[in-house]
């Protein structure tokens, strides 16, 4: 079924809330306009959800989640390990109530699998940005996955995060175009980072590469041209993390950054004739740069 240019859905069904949504297909309240009734709709989930839910679902049975013990547990939550709370935590968030920070002190705490529920309006976006800051602030090199159903749900917690004045490295995953991404979340989309990434990994090997050249008495420009080359390698080494960790999630990122790394090897060629010209030795030019 799809929108008609008037609002109705195939020319006849006015959507208004939805009921439902969850699974492999949403449930929307609607007004039938021939038969004048109120109707309910279920309308299929695009088929790359489903595959990513099924995807999911297999991890668990077969026992290849990231916690081993996830199946025994979803079959009997009994088996879970108590969280161990911590002593002395306050918020960072003076909104937080006693019964949050209570939460939090669980959290925080050791623990083998904790869920949090509570209806829409108490505070668990709040609560939920006070543990990703308290996390990383004990625990500076993990990495924490945030996940939702929505963009605005990840997005108004991003915006927490940030106003408690601690702002993590954040790569938010989704389109550069796509209207559902907060604009105060753009800057921390994949692209736009990587443009960043360039920007300072080029400053900095500038400068060290200048010094070096002096140094040594290379021609800069034979050393720039050096610099351009490993710079583009080494965002060809980026599109092969991000395709073994993440699969097709970053398809269209990874087509771009193959893209970048064809322009490497053409820089390559044209480096290896400067070289020759020049009768420098490529690897006297580039290893100073591998050790940035």
């Amino acid at each position: 079924m799809a929108d008609t240019p008037a609002g109705l859905l195939n020319n006849r069904y006015a959507l208004t809330t939805v009921i439902r949504s969850g699974g492999m297909a949403t449930i929307t309240r609607a007004f039938d306009t021939k038969e004048n009734c109120v109707v309910a709709i279920k309308r299929m989930k695009p088929a790359a959800n489903s595959r990513r839910q099924y995807a999911a679902l297999d991890a668990v049975e077969y026992d290849r989640a990231v916690n081993t013990r996830l199946k025994a547990i979803v079959a009997d939550p009994e088996i879970a390990q108590a969280p161990i709370e911590l002593d002395n935590v306050s918020a960072k968030d003076p909104k937080l109530d006693s019964e949050k920070v209570d939460v939090l002190k669980k959290a925080l705490g050791e623990f083998e699998l904790l869920a949090i529920e509570g209806p829409p309006g108490t505070g668990k976006t709040a609560l939920i940005a006070e543990i990703i800051v308290q996390w990383l602030e004990r625990h500076p090199k993990h990495r924490i996955l945030l996940a939702s159903q929505t963009h605005i749900a990840l997005d108004n917690v991003l915006d927490r995060v940030s106003e408690l004045g601690a702002m993590p490295d954040v790569v938010r995953i989704g389109r550069a175009d796509d209207p559902r991404i907060a604009d105060s979340a753009k800057p921390f989309i994949l692209e736009h980072k990587v443009e960043r990434w360039i920007a300072e990994v080029r400053t900095s090997a500038e400068k060290a590469m200048a010094k070096w050249a002096d140094a040594h008495g290379v021609d800069r420009s034979a050393v720039t041209l050096g610099m351009q080359v490993e710079l583009l390698i080494r965002i060809a080494d980026i599109a092969t993390v991000i395709r073994r960790q993440a699969g097709n999630a970053f398809s269209r990122d990874i087509l771009a950054l193959k893209r970048i790394v064809r322009r490497a090897n053409v820089f390559r060629s044209a480096v290896a004739l400067v070289f020759r010209n020049a009768k420098c030795q490529s690897g006297n030019i580039l290893n100073p740069v591998n050790r940035l």
